[in-house]
């Protein structure tokens, strides 16, 4: 039992490190095929998008109104070849009425802008941006790529201000165009975690970045939050889970459980553990709708369904046989 834990445990540090194993080497030869931006290919940088994308997020706001804060979560992407994700922790972000805040590497590199805005649902679903800055499949079009998360917060107490949100990540651009080097990017200690946390801690929430936090992981800062929203009456707090569930495109690889999040869960099974940080909330459990794109459906139409949980077997049934696992998904047709 100890032998077994300390292999998870192993397991559990290099994937957080953003490492491959050393007897998972890189493969030399040929790589994943970048696709060329086209028009007429759904779901890809300047390609077609979800034609209803915005329409399907008014649905979603039909019953309690906008949320006037959403924490997003990305999952991780388990690339062509890969038996480790680079980038285990995934991705987060915020959005505030319905303006969505991003930090990528990639934006900060083609613009010294550490945090892209955009309307969610470009966030989610877009795929064309004009100034050719955003970073496809993470500060725009976010699901093509992966599943996404949001955590849907329509009601909160008034010493929350969420108004503090926009007026950090303003300063905070402001700061990096001017080469400040504490709001420059950098992968472990000042990524999307890092700023989402702050920003977060100047509307009022706790500070996610203390704690037993070895990185700054986008799950930690996700479950912290999760387990300060719990704490707080439902006269007090109204929120839900949707699952913005990835669209099968062609060129990105599986949507991956964020590793973190997966082991954190199997951790804190154990009796000693619980008895000291008590049980931690779980997406899943709090899901009860997910966005959808029927793969056969020409459209490409975007529905809302009730929230379906598949069974790990399945996925890695799905990975092995349907998606071949180190070829990639089979190129879709152009339509």
């Amino acid at each position: 039992m100890f032998r077994k834990f300390s292999i998870i445990l192993i397991i559990f540090l290099l994937s957080t490190c953003g490492l491959e194993a050393g007897f998972l080497k890189k493969k030399k030869g040929k790589q994943p095929v970048k696709i060329a931006p086209a028009s007429n290919i759904f779901g890809v940088a300047n390609g077609k998008s979800v034609p209803n994308k915005k329409t399907i997020i008014q649905e979603l706001n039909g019953e309690k109104g906008m949320p006037v804060l959403e924490v997003i979560l990305s999952e991780s992407v388990l690339r062509r070849g890969k038996f480790i994700s680079g980038n285990p922790g995934g991705h987060i972000g915020l959005a505030v009425n319905g303006k969505a805040f991003s930090i990528s590497e990639g934006y900060y590199k083609k613009t010294s802008t550490i945090c892209a805005t955009l309307p969610v649902e470009e966030y989610l679903y877009g795929t064309y941006d004009p100034l050719g800055h955003s970073s496809f499949g993470s500060n725009l079009g976010s699901c093509y790529g992966r599943n996404v998360w949001g955590i849907r917060i329509y009601k909160l107490p008034g010493k929350y201000n969420l108004n503090k949100i926009a007026q950090y990540f303003n300063y905070a651009n402001s700061r990096s165009r001017s080469g400040d080097k504490k709001f420059a990017y950098k992968k472990r200690k000042q990524n999307c975690a890092t700023f989402t946390a702050i920003a977060l801690d100047h509307a009022g929430f706790k500070n996610y970045l203390t704690g037993l936090h070895l990185l700054h992981f986008p799950r930690d800062i996700l479950t912290d939050f999760m387990k300060e929203i719990t704490s707080l009456s439902p006269e007090e707090c109204d929120w839900e889970v949707v699952l913005y569930r990835q669209i099968y495109t062609e060129g990105y690889g599986t949507s991956f459980s964020v590793p973190n999040f997966e082991w954190q869960r199997l951790f804190t099974s154990l009796p000693l553990v619980r008895l000291v940080f008590g049980r931690l909330p779980t997406l899943k459990k709090n899901t009860i709708r997910e966005v959808h794109v029927d793969p056969e459906d020409p459209f490409h139409f975007a529905v809302i369904r009730p929230y379906s949980r598949v069974h790990w077997l399945k996925k890695l049934k799905d990975r092995i046989f349907k998606e071949k696992w180190n070829k990639g998904r089979p190129k879709l047709k152009e339509k």
